[in-house]
């Protein structure tokens, strides 16, 4: 999936930067808020990658996607 279709799915604008995309996770799912990137740079790259892995499962897995895999 586009970067810009993940953003748009998880955080409703496709133009969504990292922090805000998430915190659209973190507003959905209370539990990886407190993986919510600190202020130290170093560590929040790591962190970001984490969220954006979450918000693209999300993505695929939304109603209506036909490039979710179905299971049998």
């Amino acid at each position: 999936l586009a970067p810009n279709t993940v953003k748009k799915a998880v955080a409703g604008d496709g133009r969504a930067s990292k922090v805000e995309v998430a915190r659209a996770v973190a507003v959905k799912y209370p539990a990886p808020k407190a993986y919510l990137p600190p202020e130290r740079k170093w560590k929040r790259k790591r962190q970001f990658n984490m969220f954006d892995a979450v918000a693209l499962a999300l993505a695929c897995s939304a109603e209506g996607n036909p490039r979710t895999p179905r299971l049998p």
